[in-house]
């Protein structure tokens, strides 16, 4: 079981403020994830990750995880179950793949799909993606919901 946090912080808190209070969050999800905590901090844009690895248990499947020309970031939990068949689709689209994870197959898929292609995975996750170019912050699960994911929006407080 691995373990994510996100933080989109409100305009005006400084990257120190929020990434400090970002780590602070993680740090709770060690539990979830031993072998590996990774994460991934750009302007007001945080996500970290608690990885307990299973399928591809090489380094360069840690996440968050980047796409090759660093557009996308992805972090998740949970495991998607025809990973290998979709992989070989993608593949035959003109994907190319560094690792064995499914989180690579899940992000190129994202790439190639859009939305559309949280209804290809079958499986048991949840995560968030990021969209460097259009700053488009997208929070998914399953749809049986079988992996926690929360979320809370600041939008509607006062900031001081």
């Amino acid at each position: 079981m691995c373990g994510f946090f996100g933080y989109v912080a409100p305009t005006g808190a400084s990257a120190e403020q929020h990434q400090t209070a970002a780590r602070r969050c993680l740090a709770t999800l060690a539990h979830r994830g031993p072998d590996n905590q990774g994460e991934w901090c750009v302007g007001n844009v945080y996500m970290g990750h608690r990885r307990l690895s299973i399928i591809d248990l090489s380094a360069a499947a840690n996440q968050p995880f980047q796409s090759a020309d660093r557009r996308y970031v992805l972090s998740f939990n949970g495991e998607i179950y025809n990973y290998v068949e979709l992989r070989s689709e993608l593949r035959d689209l003109g994907h190319d793949f560094r690792t064995d994870s499914d989180t690579e197959v899940m992000l190129a898929a994202f790439i190639e799909w859009g939305h559309a292609a949280l209804g290809r995975f079958d499986g048991m996750f949840a995560g968030a993606l990021h969209d460097t170019a259009t700053g488009v912050h997208t929070l998914f699960r399953d749809p049986l919901g079988q992996k926690p994911t929360y979320w809370h929006s600041l939008l509607s407080h006062k900031l001081s």
